[in-house]
């Protein structure tokens, strides 16, 4: 009697041992804000992004006017979207998630502008 009670018991053990899988992974939760600060040669003034992936927007925040649009977020690169009106020009900007590369696409009077900056992780807190 005491053996299968032995036998009985052991599978049950081991099944207890093992963690169910939930039915629905739980959606990873949006990335804190931060800051970009990116430039286009050594010496120039950077263009200082500030990004805010759980509202999917971002404000640039060193030109006049603040001009802000819709972000979008995926696993390789951001999709910056320049809403038209104010003093920046509407457009797309993608910056790689990887290596930091941006370029810039927008629309002028002139005609197409491209430009391609590159981006690092500035410190999160204002200065002053």
């Amino acid at each position: 009697m005491r053996t299968y009670a032995i036998a009985l018991l052991a599978p049950l053990a081991l099944l207890a041992a093992c963690e169910k899988k939930p039915d629905q992974k739980a959606a990873a939760p949006a990335p804190a804000k931060f800051k970009l600060e990116c430039v286009m040669q050594d010496g120039d003034p950077p263009l200082v992004l500030l990004m805010d992936p759980g509202a999917s927007r971002f404000t640039i925040a060193n030109v006049p006017g603040g001009p802000s649009g819709g972000l979008t977020t995926s696993p390789y690169e951001y999709r910056l979207t320049v809403t038209p009106g104010g003093t920046f020009q509407p457009g797309e900007i993608l910056v790689n998630r990887y290596d930091g590369q941006m370029r810039r696409t927008a629309v002028s009077e002139a005609g197409p502008i491209v430009q391609n900056w590159m981006c690092v992780h500035g410190p999160n807190a204002p200065r002053f």
